[in-house]
């Protein structure tokens, strides 16, 4: 009897996984994966102020898991390659608490990113800014620590800036040409979204 109760115990469990996952799939909810480009920025060439900085590093990432063809700086490109120009790639940081001897207890991270997409001499997607910030307690005491902290967070930060870029770039395939949406001052506030 106790092995046709487990039996029976561990068919319950897969029948209400698979009903689940049916249930989740039936939502529209979806994993978190590659992203994929329209075709006009499928043969892509990235243009940034640091070519091997963390930002392009991990943007060049993501292009290539999205499918894009990424075309080396010193090509030319040629007819029908799109270029992401990273336009401004920016850090500050700035305290904002301190204690009371007047020493800096906590910052906060601004990261500030500009881009836009042309191809052929057209605009595939006029200028997109971004921004995130984040705040993080800084010990004066344990400098050291902190500092690593500050890197954790900036790693977040432009991990976090990627996919909003990327979530650009699939917003314009769906809106056309000039992307549309592409205000200055957009904002992803406190890294919650890819603002207005």
């Amino acid at each position: 009897m106790a092995g046709r109760a487990a039996v029976t115990s561990r068919l319950a469990r897969v029948l209400a996984t698979a009903v689940l996952a049916l249930a989740v799939a039936g939502c529209g909810y979806h994993l978190r994966g590659a992203r994929r480009l329209p075709p006009s920025m499928r043969h892509l060439r990235l243009q940034a102020p640091e070519p091997y900085g963390p930002l392009a590093v991990n943007l060049r990432r993501a292009l290539s898991d999205a499918g894009a063809t990424l075309v080396g700086q010193g090509s030319g490109g040629g007819g029908g390659t799109a270029v992401l120009e990273i336009l401004e790639d920016r850090v500050n940081r700035r305290v904002v608490a301190v204690n009371a001897a007047g020493k800096a207890i906590e910052y906060e991270l601004r990261l500030t990113v500009a881009f836009r997409v042309r191809a052929d001499g057209r605009t595939l997607l006029s200028r997109q800014d971004l921004e995130l910030t984040r705040d993080y307690p800084y010990n004066p005491s344990q400098a050291l620590g902190s500092e690593s902290e500050q890197n954790t967070a900036l790693d977040a930060m432009r991990r976090q800036m990627v996919d909003l870029i990327m979530l650009r770039l699939n917003a314009a395939a769906k809106s056309g040409p000039s992307g549309g949406g592409g205000s200055p001052g957009s904002s992803a506030g406190d890294g919650t979204g890819a603002g207005p």
